[in-house]
């Protein structure tokens, strides 16, 4: 995506980035005492002394490492604001592509975050989705870097890189998992929002463009004598299901979304949906 804004545009996508993880940092003190309060009633619950004793050294460890935790994931998250650039995109540890380089602790961390990110995605994915546009025709890219505190992956990853970073343990964060998505969910949802406003005010696409938000594949050269009885493809869309136009008209191909059009007797209706972030990297529908 070639750019032509002024020398102001990426200072401005910066902008937005700081102002979401300072928007986002303010949430991690009452996440931290509520993290705490969620393990001091899971220890009070226990059914047996072993589980009573294993819960309660859970929360001992988190009360000594809690402030910690929440300076290492500050820490992270505004690196992460400065993310690679897409030629540096093949070092990036986010997209290990050798299945060899990938140990289980990765794995496991990964599932971990994938879950908080889900949880976010599938609340913002509208806000996030123009986010997403606004930054990148700022930028020039095609899309954000996989490692850009704006993804939810990211902005999920580098909380459980820092929790397992102080010796926390999985168990921990799968026993917290609930009230951590409770506090991180809406505050990245009103996060997303409030960077769009900033950028908005700021004259960045004020109307965007409902095609835009849909992300399409590339579209396959035209055969010929392959149409709906008879007739040629063209570039229209297609249903979720698959379905075609009607006959005697043009076959839809190309654009993908939830909601695919279908015509009878005539051109098959182009196909829109809501485009955006699946929780783990596919396309998800509005």
């Amino acid at each position: 995506m070639s750019s032509t804004l002024t020398p102001a545009a990426t200072p401005l996508a910066r902008q937005a980035r700081e102002r979401f993880v300072a928007h986002m940092e303010a949430v991690l003190p009452e996440l931290s005492e509520a993290v705490r309060t969620a393990l001091g009633e899971a220890m009070n619950t226990a059914q047996s002394s072993r589980d009573m004793h294993a819960r309660r050294d859970a929360l001992v460890e988190f009360e000594k490492e809690a402030a910690r935790w929440a300076e290492g994931t500050v820490r992270a998250w505004r690196r992460a604001m400065v993310p690679p650039t897409p030629t540096a995109s093949g070092r990036n540890r986010m997209q290990v592509t050798s299945l060899e380089l990938i140990g289980d602790d990765v794995v496991e961390n990964k599932i971990l975050s994938s879950r908080l990110a889900m949880a976010v995605q599938e609340k913002a994915v509208w806000d996030l989705n123009d986010l997403r546009l606004r930054v990148t025709h700022l930028e020039g890219g095609d899309d954000l870097a996989a490692e850009d505190v704006l993804r939810p992956e990211a902005l999920a990853q580098l909380m459980v890189e820092q929790w397992m970073a102080c010796k926390l343990s999985r168990e921990t964060w799968t026993a917290a998992k609930d009230v951590i998505a409770l506090h991180i969910t809406p505050r990245a949802v009103q996060g997303y929002r409030d960077a769009n406003e900033f950028l908005i005010g700021r004259g960045v696409l004020p109307e965007i463009d409902l095609s835009a938000r849909v992300k399409r594949p590339p579209s396959s050269p035209p055969r010929s004598g392959h149409g709906a009885s008879g007739g040629h493809e063209g570039g229209g869309g297609r249903s979720a299901s698959g379905g075609q136009g009607g006959q005697g008209g043009q076959a839809g191909h190309g654009g993908y979304g939830s909601d695919g059009g279908q015509g009878g007797g005539g051109h098959s209706g182009a196909g829109s949906g809501g485009g955006g972030y699946a929780g783990s990297g596919g396309y998800g529908g509005g």
